[in-house]
């Protein structure tokens, strides 16, 4: 974006125009891309629920930033620890369901590797 601000384009330069209009079209899909990821943290406090894993991790980092910073005595010590460790608990609770949802497709894929390995052998037993 730097050089094109610095390089003259006339205004009858197609060529010029449209590597400007590309590198607007880039800069202005990674601000919407930003944008979409910019999520407070006390959005993400709010609902806890509803966050996705990456959302969670940064609020967990941003919590644990404030409380490096922060004293034992001050008064939202205690109210951020409890934060983070409820951002801490939800994260754990994901990671779980998604062991549990490995677990079933594993047990699934071992249930047909069984089957085939059955019908396999009823097969070479048929054909002698």
């Amino acid at each position: 974006m730097e050089e094109l601000r610095k390089t003259k384009i006339d205004i009858g330069d197609k060529d010029g125009l449209k590597k400007v209009d590309e590198a607007l079209f880039v800069v202005e899909s990674k601000l919407k891309d930003t944008t979409n990821e910019a999520v407070t943290l006390d959005e993400v406090l709010n609902n806890l629920d509803k966050a996705n894993f990456n959302q969670l991790q940064m609020a967990a980092k941003a919590l644990e930033e404030e409380l490096k910073n922060m004293s034992e005595s001050a008064d939202d010590f205690a109210e951020k620890s409890e934060k983070l460790r409820n951002v801490e608990k939800r994260m754990d609770e994901l990671k779980k369901k998604w062991e549990t949802h490995d677990n079933v497709i594993m047990k699934t894929a071992k249930r047909l590797m069984a089957y085939v390995a059955v019908y396999g052998g009823f097969d070479e037993i048929l054909s002698q």
